[in-house]
């Protein structure tokens, strides 16, 4: 095959359907693309909320431990000084006796032995 002559008369004109197609294509193209974008966006809101709730999971526990740890030294410092319990109940002691005491009870902060 041999071209003797080749002239462009102006733009190509194509079928309406086949515009038609092209635009649908392309259309169905950047719709993927905008869902693509839109999992992504919620993956990384769910990681970030993961996170946060993590970090606040985090922080109760510490929270939680660092409290039993206090409540077991405070315990354990109770344990070995039974006289701060005392000391505790008469500073709180507004100086009234109870009004009614059974037999055998003794006056508070005073221990008959």
């Amino acid at each position: 095959i041999q071209v003797i002559s080749l002239s462009y008369v102006g733009r190509p004109e194509y079928p309406p359907t086949v515009i038609e197609s092209i635009n649908a294509k392309v259309t169905a193209n950047q719709k993927t693309l905008q869902r693509e974008q839109e999992v992504k966006q919620r993956e990384a809101e769910a990681n970030m909320l993961r996170a946060e709730a993590d970090g606040q999971a985090d922080a109760k526990l510490k929270l939680a431990e660092a409290e039993a740890k206090s409540i077991q030294i405070r315990g354990q410092a109770l344990r070995e000084n039974p006289e701060v319990l005392q000391l505790e109940a008469i500073n709180k002691w507004n100086g009234t006796l109870p009004q009614y005491m059974t037999s055998g009870t003794n006056t508070p902060f005073i221990q008959v032995k």
